[in-house]
């Protein structure tokens, strides 16, 4: 069955892929009563698209924090966004099969948890958590030398707030 969306446009439910198509594309025909088809013709693919994980969790309010969405299937897509708090949309570049990566906008206001919706086609994959922060910038850092062989351990003083991290967010000192 399908249902007209307005003078031009169908909306069809697609239904569950038949056992003898698999890896195939389908053939679709549209009707206007269910007897005489369009000689027009369309292939639609059945595709599953996986996302198991989204990296970094988190990053600074200014935004610029590049996003690796890691997945499955994303080689048959053709429009992606990333969507935070279903206010901001920003769009995703579709590196290969299992990957797609796209850019964190700037948040006003105070640092706080973000819901992130990955949208593929239309499609909307989500429900990931992504933590605003404070930017950190390095003030000062004691003691400034240690050993060649390394294992020393520094106290490092930043400006900007911890207090906003969590623990599931990773910090790093990279030298």
């Amino acid at each position: 069955m399908a249902r007209v969306s307005n003078g031009t446009h169908l909306t069809c439910v697609v239904p569950p892929i038949p056992h003898h198509s698999r890896g195939e594309r389908t053939r679709l025909v549209v009707s206007n009563n269910g007897i005489f088809a369009s000689g027009a013709r369309a292939g639609f693919a059945y595709q599953d698209i996986l996302i198991s994980s989204v990296s970094p969790r988190g990053g600074p309010l200014t935004g610029g924090t590049f996003l690796s969405v890691i997945g499955s299937g994303f080689s048959v897509v053709s429009e992606a966004v990333c969507r935070f708090d279903n206010l901001f949309v920003v769009p995703a570049r579709v590196s290969s099969d299992d990957t797609l990566v796209c850019e964190t906008p700037a948040l006003d206001g105070p640092p706080r948890p973000s819901i992130l919706d990955v949208v593929l086609d239309g499609h909307v994959y989500g429900n990931f958590e992504f933590d605003y922060h404070h930017s950190l910038t390095l003030k000062s850092l004691f003691p400034s030398f240690g050993p060649e062989h390394g294992g020393s351990s520094i106290y490092v003083e930043v400006t900007g707030s911890l207090s906003s991290w969590r623990r599931s967010m990773r910090s790093e000192c990279v030298f």
